[in-house]
């Protein structure tokens, strides 16, 4: 009897990993949806999450070869997108910020473009150098917004 309760918890729990990754919809209101869909259309999320404490929904997926993280409010409405790109995707005049100021010796680890509605587009740049870290925000044009040392 225990081996046929302990087989029908392993099944349970099984199906739940197999089958409950894309049940989420059920979860997620249709404002939310639709307006994920309104402004990514023809893109399959792969993860959603519910941010309880900030009270948001996150969805995670991907666009155009770049992992996407985009934040909606619970009636539908768009807050924040973040994407991660490749360093060789870096606008030339952040690069070549990074490369004529400071950190020129550190190495550009990973590079985020966070996008929110009525706001410049933000380049997030993570350099190390040993076992230090820095994060640094630039516009597009070049020119350093914040330095965020860790």
């Amino acid at each position: 009897m225990k081996q046929f309760i302990y087989l029908l918890l392993f099944v349970s729990w099984s199906t739940q990993l197999l089958y409950g990754q894309n049940s989420y919809k059920h979860r997620i209101p249709d404002t939310v949806i639709a307006a994920f869909e309104a402004k990514y259309p023809d893109t399959y999320v792969y993860d959603w999450k519910w941010k309880k404490k900030k009270q948001y929904f996150s969805a995670e997926f991907m666009m155009l070869g770049n992992k996407h993280k985009a934040r909606f409010t619970p009636d539908g409405k768009w807050i924040f997108t973040k994407i991660k790109i490749k360093r060789k995707n870096l606008p030339d005049p952040i690069y070549r910020s990074i490369q004529n100021g400071s950190y020129s010796s550190w190495r550009i680890d990973d590079v985020e473009v966070h996008c929110a509605p009525d706001k410049e587009v933000i380049y997030k740049v993570e350099l190390e150098q040993g076992k230090h870290e820095i994060h640094l925000y630039y516009l597009a044009d070049g020119s350093l917004y914040v330095e965020d040392g860790k």
